[in-house]
């Protein structure tokens, strides 16, 4: 995708980002479900920041493995 598209401002960018989420959330409704309370009880525990900081490192993880 980031390929394809070249010159897009930073509300086109969020609106495709929203696109995707939406149809994710859609096609996907038990798993984001599950990701929502998994995702709240990390906030409630964890707070907002150390939780992001989870987030980012399974990313970089993902992205690690995927190469």
């Amino acid at each position: 995708m980031d390929k394809e598209v070249k010159n897009i401002t930073a509300e086109e960018t969020e609106a495709l980002y929203r696109v995707v989420t939406d149809a994710y959330k859609e096609k996907y409704k038990v798993r984001t479900w599950i990701f929502k309370k998994v995702f709240s009880h990390m906030l409630e525990k964890m707070q907002e920041e150390p939780t992001i900081y989870y987030l980012m490192q399974k990313v970089q993880e993902h992205r690690t493995m995927s190469k």
